[in-house]
């Protein structure tokens, strides 16, 4: 049929240098007395956590793992055995 995805079955945790990270961006902000914080600085917070977070996840989102374990794919189906066709609902009409 098609290529068949590879399963991995680790997926990296967040490193120490990802949660200092996050951290550093913390420590920076300069917190007025009344609690405020310059517009200037949340941008800039705002933009190196996701930054953070689109470096730390792009390395896991290369990995696919199936949520289901390796003896489901080596099941064998019994001779003559079709599998059901489906028809997706287009959103017009009434779903059969």
């Amino acid at each position: 049929m098609g290529k068949q995805v590879e399963a991995h079955d680790e997926v990296e945790p967040p490193t120490k240098q990802h949660y200092d990270e996050k951290d550093t961006y913390a420590k920076e902000l300069q917190i007025s007395s009344d609690g405020l914080i310059l517009v200037d600085q949340l941008k800039e917070f705002i933009e190196g956590t996701i930054k953070s977070n689109i470096e730390g996840s792009s390395k896991s989102s290369l990995t696919y793992s199936k949520p289901y374990t390796p003896r489901i794919d080596s099941l064998k189906t019994p001779m003559g055995y079709l599998p059901p066709k489906f028809q997706q609902f287009d959103g017009k009409g009434n779903p059969k």
